[in-house]
């Protein structure tokens, strides 16, 4: 696999893209399981609301979203659901906890393009664990920035074909790989929901598909954790 990909087009294209709620239907997710009771963990206890991903709840304690996983043992192939009780430790955590979940929605994550989900996160694909979603694409879809960022690179990369990688803050990466034509070049600033690429027509042979990621200084995370 890669051992480093790139991203973030112009205000041109932005409103061609918006942020689709539910756009894509992942595979059946097993809830996260809480801490484990033998090994308690001290923090502030935070309740899931509607719209949360766990992204937003790190950015809005400011903690990093890996101590909370690992606070709370939940597996990386897991995600939260609306009433669940999440531990923030508090040896991280900068923030006391917010009333309202909205203070942090600028750092949410959109999906790139609308589609089902045909192979999720650490789901097999020919005999490899995936390390992103692969959603299912349509002749001419457009492919969106999925947060504000700079386009890292954009080039063919064996066995992701196009590829173009978006670097974002906070040491968050996106890669987005498949049948597309770039609209981007390396080095240019995107805010979220610009054009990055246009999907190519299909043969109709067989499904074709975007291979999205998302990197925390380039380890492959759950793209739910992110995506609202």
């Amino acid at each position: 696999m890669l051992a480093r990909l790139a991203w973030p087009l112009g205000m041109l294209f932005l409103s061609s893209c918006a942020t689709v709620d539910h756009a894509v239907t992942a595979a059946p997710a097993v809830p996260a399981k809480p801490a484990a009771a033998s090994h308690p963990i001290a923090g502030i206890e935070h309740t899931v609301r509607k719209g949360e991903t766990l992204w937003r709840i790190s950015r809005m304690y400011q903690t990093d979203l890996e101590e909370i996983l690992r606070a709370n043992s939940i597996p990386d192939s897991t995600v939260i659901s609306v009433g669940q009780k999440i531990v923030i430790p508090t040896e991280t955590s900068k923030a006391v906890s917010l009333e309202d979940p909205q203070t942090s929605a600028d750092t949410d994550f959109i999906w790139p393009l609308e589609g089902p989900v045909l192979v999720s996160f650490k789901q097999k694909k020919d005999g490899v664990l995936n390390k992103g979603v692969d959603i299912q694409t349509r002749s001419d879809q457009k492919v969106c920035a999925s947060g504000d960022g700079v386009v890292d690179f954009v080039g063919t990369l064996p066995g992701y074909g196009t590829t173009i990688i978006v670097d974002h803050a906070g040491n968050i990466s996106t890669v987005y790989a498949g049948p597309t034509t770039a609209l981007v070049t390396k080095g240019q600033q995107v805010p979220q929901g610009t054009v990055l690429a246009k999907i190519t027509p299909s043969s109709g042979k067989q499904k074709e598909a975007l291979h999205f990621e998302v990197r925390n200084r380039h380890r492959p995370q759950n793209p739910l954790y992110y995506l609202k």
